[in-house]
């Protein structure tokens, strides 16, 4: 009888859970403004969002090299700058970076045109990538990405160098994600309208891993995958009609 009856509690309890996490799950009425802070949900049958948005972020990380490439170079610093299309779900996205770093080892190409060991390397990385959004709430976006990206390698930033012609061109294909934190509201307020975005700004967080698409020229110094993780400030704004 006891038994029976702690069951009938447990079982009232959870339904009063349930209960009250729909209820509170429910949307406000029309015609509503919600403030929480610099945070503002409205609600209104006036509006109606675009299909289309416009965000992205600049972005400081760190680039892990291994494989051959590993053995020849440190990991480099970068810093770089993404924009995003959005068109309901999917995201385009295009991938600029610069990398600064030297090189660990000696690199001999003939008798004459080494490089040598402590010499800073440049990188630039350009790139296109197609993500989906898999999760996107008031506070966090999830987008994983896959896409092509070449970096080119240098000894000097500007200008030419001796070994100009061995210089590598690297070809890669890219799988990563990136996370939008939209909790973190400090350039602008934080509006959704219907619960779609109109703006926000955010801390972003991005990881993934480039795998070469070919060996190339000079392989035993230059091949390998990269991993990278940066974090940076970005963004997303959206059209009403």
């Amino acid at each position: 009888m006891r038994t029976r009856h702690l069951f009938l509690n447990i079982l009232s309890a959870i339904l009063l859970f349930f209960s009250s996490s729909v209820l509170y799950a429910q949307e406000p009425k029309i015609d509503s403004i919600i403030r929480k802070g610099r945070n503002i949900e409205i609600y209104t049958q006036d509006l109606k969002a675009s299909r289309k948005a416009l965000g992205g972020n600049i972005f400081l990380g760190k680039m892990r090299y291994s494989g051959n490439i590993s053995r020849f170079f440190k990991d480099p610093f970068i810093i770089g700058i993404h924009l995003d299309f959005h068109r309901n779900k999917w995201v385009w996205q295009i991938d600029d970076y610069l990398g600064f770093g030297k090189t660990k080892e000696k690199m001999i190409f003939t008798e004459n045109d080494i490089w040598d060991k402590d010499k800073s390397v440049y990188s630039v990385m350009l790139g296109g990538n197609l993500g989906y959004t898999l999760y996107d709430t008031r506070n966090i976006k999830f987008v994983p990405l896959a896409g092509i990206n070449i970096q080119m390698l240098g000894s000097t930033f500007m200008g030419t160098s001796d070994i100009a012609e061995y210089e590598p061109v690297l070809p890669y294909f890219k799988l990563g994600f990136y996370i939008d934190f939209k909790s973190v509201v400090l350039l602008q307020k934080h509006i959704r309208i219907n619960n779609e975005d109109e703006n926000y700004t955010s801390l972003r967080l991005s990881m993934g891993i480039n795998l070469p698409l070919s060996k190339g020229n000079y392989e035993e110094y230059f091949h390998g995958p990269m991993l990278y993780l940066t974090l940076g400030m970005g963004g997303l704004s959206r059209a009403y009609k």
